[in-house]
């Protein structure tokens, strides 16, 4: 970079009692460079995603191997994976046994067509052949990308419990919740009338106010 812009590299000035930058002796402009900056910054980045994430998020996310498309090309040390989901898998002794069979299956496939989601992967995962891996799968596809949905649950929530319906329960409050979430779900207004009706004995006979009979 200092080549494209016709700059010479140099040491800055070294100062016996140093506070604001790491000062450690070096021959010359690369060592400095190296010991003083790149290091550091590197050490940093492994601080901060060593903090971020755990050793239980990184086994967890380990499972994602057991993609057929992922675990044909790699290697993967079930050691950590076993001992997490031990109590959760039927027969935890036959795990490689049978990723191993899972490999040879998906050896002889074209990679193009090797599932290559836990959604897709479980699908196609016998659970009468592969009773360990299937459980590790479904354990796959329901770990949390993300929080958004929990933020979009506080959303909704905040927009639900307002101060004019301070008194509602909480059943009928989850049950709203649940609606305004999952907006883009069909429901079967006559259906919903027939369970409200059935509830309690009622005199008028219910209808759905929505879709009349014609």
């Amino acid at each position: 970079m200092a080549d494209k812009v016709g700059v010479t590299p140099c040491k800055p000035r070294i100062t016996k009692r140093q506070q604001h930058r790491s000062n450690i002796p070096s021959e010359d402009v690369f060592s400095h460079y190296r010991l003083n900056l790149a290091i550091p910054f590197l050490e940093h980045i492994i601080t901060n995603l060593e903090a971020q994430f755990s050793s239980l998020s990184a086994t967890a996310s380990s499972l994602l191997g057991l993609v057929p498309s992922v675990i044909c090309n790699r290697h993967l040390d079930t050691t950590e994976i076993v001992s997490m989901y031990a109590e959760d898998l039927p027969s935890p002794e036959l795990v490689d046994q049978e990723i191993t069979r899972w490999k040879l299956k998906y050896g002889r496939v074209p990679g193009s067509q090797r599932p290559n989601t836990p959604a897709g992967s479980i699908k196609e995962c016998d659970r009468d052949l592969y009773p360990n891996l299937h459980v590790l799968l479904q354990l796959a596809c329901t770990l949390p990308v993300t929080s958004c949905e929990c933020e979009r649950s506080a959303s909704a929530l905040r927009r639900l419990n307002s101060y004019m319906r301070a008194s509602m329960g909480k059943e009928r409050l989850s049950s709203l919740a649940l609606l305004h979430i999952h907006y883009s779900k069909h429901i079967d207004l006559d259906r919903v009338v027939d369970v409200f009706a059935n509830k309690h004995s009622r005199r008028m006979e219910l209808d759905s106010l929505v879709y009349p009979e014609i």
